[in-house]
């Protein structure tokens, strides 16, 4: 219970939201509404993996990924940077902001040492999917 008396008193009166006509409570948990937006929430998820996966299988067949870690390496260092994918990215016409370059760098730097090795890199962009999609 919140400490503040008048939030207190109004979280104890509150009344459990009353059925609505036509809708629906699954487990006595959502509501017909939200397990459809739940839904929709899920299926794209869904894609958007479905996505991922298959653009992992198409560079696997296209592309040398060790090649392709290379040329993202502009100091030729054995590891890429934030700024090196930044600076990739826009120089292909990509904006990006700080918080998107973070989230692109953080799901391939597995270590989180601040870049992304050869490892990392292959692990990430590497087919997950036994089955072709």
């Amino acid at each position: 219970m919140p400490k503040n008396k008048e939030l207190a008193k109004q979280l104890s009166e509150r009344k459990a939201n009353p059925k609505k006509e036509g809708a629906r409570y699954i487990d006595g948990c959502f509501s017909y509404g939200t397990r459809s937006d739940l839904g929709k929430v899920w299926r794209t998820h869904f894609n958007v993996e479905k996505d991922q996966e298959r653009c992992r299988q198409t560079l696997s067949f296209n592309c040398d990924l060790a090649e392709a870690h290379k040329r993202l390496d502009a100091n030729a260092n054995g590891q890429v940077t934030a700024l090196e994918v930044k600076d990739l990215l826009q120089s292909k016409g990509f904006s990006v902001n700080d918080a998107e370059l973070n989230a692109l760098v953080s799901r391939y730097d597995k270590d989180r040492d601040g870049n992304i090795s050869l490892k990392e890199f292959q692990e990430e962009a590497c087919p997950k999917s036994p089955v072709r999609i």
